[in-house]
């Protein structure tokens, strides 16, 4: 999942692609926030898709970001600032839902989320995709390029 924000303070949004351990599509999302920061939208993202896999019934999930500071939160090596308490009591209130891992991937492993993420930041409409055919085609290319590289 990423976090997209078109100048900081700017509108933002958020997207993810979930897959499965294999690397089979299971859903994707892409949401808007309205105006916001970039750290922002990163945190909704991530409170997104902790709440969209436990709604699809998921209940082992691998939460993967290229924003360490939110690794560092989420994997309890820091604590987060003031400005992120409220979105990261909701977070942490999913914790008890499912059991989450977060792993800090490079940025060049994001194309997809950070893609979806911006669409969300600049249409402002909420979609989930359920199928992977429905995704916009340059989101699709990106998804298939670490399946075609063997990077799953």
């Amino acid at each position: 999942m990423d976090g997209s924000t078109l100048g900081n303070l700017g509108p933002s949004g958020g997207g993810g692609i979930c897959r499965d351990p294999a690397g089979s599509f299971l859903f994707a999302f892409s949401h808007a926030y309205g105006t916001g920061t970039n750290n922002r939208a990163e945190l909704r993202a991530l409170y997104d898709v902790m709440v969209l896999s436990a709604n699809f019934g998921y209940d082992q999930i691998l939460l993967e970001s290229d924003l360490k500071c939110v690794a560092d939160i989420f994997n309890g090596r820091s604590s987060p600032t003031w400005r992120w308490r409220y979105w990261w009591t909701r977070i942490s209130s999913l914790k008890s839902r499912c059991t989450f891992s977060f792993s800090l991937i490079p940025r060049e492993g994001n194309g997809p989320a950070d893609g979806l993420a911006k669409a969300g930041a600049m249409s402002q409409i909420d979609t989930v995709y359920d199928n992977v055919n429905a995704l916009p085609n340059y989101i699709r290319g990106l998804y298939r390029v670490p399946v075609l590289l063997g990077c799953i």
